[in-house]
């Protein structure tokens, strides 16, 4: 009993005493905070001293003097991690050091740099600095370089490439020497870029599609294309699309298969759409027929079933097209990709396949219907001018409308012809830009709108009403708001042409015209 109670007494003391040593121990918040900021500044003014005392032995070093402004400014701004009190008087003191002592070497320019926050004032300064650096130390102009590779998205690679080649260790971000490598030809050197680098998100995945492309090892580039991302399917799509093109075998290989199901449900659910519009024109042309209204297309030869194939084609192809000749413009909701090199690809091939797929129909036309004759050329020139000069006022009439209101009229329609015409004077040259542009795409459009849509409904429908839903239709397809009146014109004044005429030239003629204008207009001015 006694035992008991003398191991009960010194329990009771030894919780009473780790009570206590508890209470004494207990930190304040704000006087543990004052420790460590204190700390900090002690140490920070340690390491300053040391600083300057190399800096005294060394008054001439840029970049020891670059160096300990870099130290001061870490501790400039608590946001970013600990402060200290004297750091930003330090730091306006050093950087007033530096540029007046050393205005002119490359640590002191490089620093400058760094430090302007505008992109814009950046990459000039940037770009002045490149240019007056040919003199500077390989190591100073690679950093230079690389700099401009992360100010300068347009020119990043060839940058990159530049400074690596003057310095292997420049710091240049990964994703972008081994994009640059790549595109270069080496996908050695790219893949080497990216050793040691295991993110396979965003533009690394893209980067490890395209060495696998650029080493013809298909079972790898087969093995990165999933479909259970539904969320996200274009990324899917575009690589589907480039392997399809470069090794078609592969279509019959992983998820290939699944891919190409879908390309080809998208085209036949696209070439389904138009019944929703004709088979509507389709009863109401049953009921004119029950109350003895029967209307007379200018090429009776055409039938709804010909309405719908136009249509079809104009849909499907364009869109199946982009995923194996442009699939980097899939998904693009920015647009960016669509102004490429790709848009130009896409249109010449959707024009020739949709113009092939043309020849079945074109019998309905008949000679005269589609080339027109001297007799009918006489008498519908004028005509075809006085339109043509009508789109004109109209276009002149919208531009002092939107000059007035001041309104943004940049749509993707005009950025995509603003991207040909800037591409006409390159790889793809003006007469073929003009041939596609001004002639195909025209003689195509034409005899979608105003040979198959205006004359299958015009079997069924009042004139008016046909003509008016066909240049609906053109107007939308063209997808500017701002210039939907100029648009919805042209194709009311193209289905009064083949009205008049009996035939598709006059409407292909005005529409030929207008498009080499507009199109010769902007190569001139681009």
């Amino acid at each position: 009993m006694r035992t008991f109670g003398m191991w009960g007494a010194g329990l009771l003391a030894l919780v009473m005493c780790a009570g206590v040593a508890r209470a004494e121990t207990a930190p304040d918040i704000k006087a543990a905070t004052a420790h460590v900021e204190a700390g900090a500044a002690a140490a920070y003014r340690e390491q300053l001293a040391r600083f300057d005392a190399a800096q005294a032995a060394a008054p001439d070093d840029a970049a020891l003097a670059v160096a300990r402004c870099e130290f001061i400014a870490q501790y400039t701004d608590e946001e970013y991690g600990i402060s200290v009190a004297s750091a930003p008087e330090d730091f306006d003191a050093c950087e007033a050091h530096v540029l007046d002592r050393m205005p002119n070497a490359p640590e002191v320019a490089l620093f400058k740099l760094d430090r302007i926050c505008v992109l814009e004032k950046s990459l000039a300064e940037g770009e002045r600095l490149l240019k007056v650096s040919t003199q500077w130390p390989p190591a100073m102009r690679a950093r230079l370089l690389a700099k401009l590779a992360e100010l300068d998205d347009a020119k990043a690679q060839r940058y990159a490439l530049d400074a690596v080649r003057l310095d292997a260790n420049a710091p240049v971000d990964d994703a972008t020497l081994a994009r640059a490598w790549l595109d270069a030809g080496d996908p050695a050197k790219a893949e080497q870029a990216l050793e040691g680098v295991e993110a396979t998100w965003g533009p690394y995945g893209e980067l490890r599609f395209d060495l696998a492309i650029a080493r013809k090892d298909w079972t790898a580039a087969v093995a990165m294309i999933d479909v259970r991302d539904v969320s996200d399917i274009y990324p899917s799509l575009q690589r589907f699309g480039r392997l399809a093109v470069a090794a078609p075998s592969t279509l019959a290989q992983g998820q290939m298969p699944v891919l190409l199901f879908m390309v080809l449900a998208m085209g036949a659910g696209l070439a389904a759409l138009p019944v929703l519009l004709l088979l509507p024109v389709h009863y109401r042309g049953l009921v004119r027929r029950l109350q003895h209204r029967t209307a007379q297309a200018p090429l009776p030869r055409v039938t709804l079933w010909h309405a719908w194939y136009g249509a079809a084609v104009a849909l499907a192809v364009p869109s199946m097209l982009m995923v194996f000749v442009a699939p980097q413009m899939l998904g693009d909701t920015e647009g960016a990709t669509r102004m490429g090199p790709g848009v130009f690809a896409l249109m010449l091939w959707s024009t020739c396949v949709s113009l092939l797929a043309m020849v079945p129909v074109l019998g309905v036309f008949g000679k005269r219907g589609l080339l027109g004759d001297g007799a009918l050329w006489r008498a519908s020139w004028r005509r075809i001018v006085v339109y043509w000069l009508a789109l004109i006022a109209i276009v002149f009439a919208l531009n002092a409308l939107f000059t007035l209101t001041g309104m943004d009229t940049t749509t993707e329609q005009t950025r995509m012809v603003a991207a040909l015409a800037e591409q006409a004077k390159g790889a793809s040259g003006v007469l073929l830009t003009l041939g596609i542009v001004a002639l195909l795409g025209p003689v195509f459009e034409e005899l979608v709108f105003r040979g198959l849509l205006l004359n299958g409904m015009a079997r069924h429908l009042d004139f008016r009403w046909a003509n008016g839903i066909q240049a609906l239709l053109f107007a939308c397809m063209h997808a500017d708001p701002p210039r939907f009146v100029f648009y919805f014109a042209m194709g009311l004044f193209g289905g009064w042409l083949v009205r008049r005429t009996g035939s598709l030239a006059p409407a292909i003629a005005l529409h030929v015209l207008n498009n080499a204008w507009a199109m010769g207009l902007m190569v001139a001015l681009t």
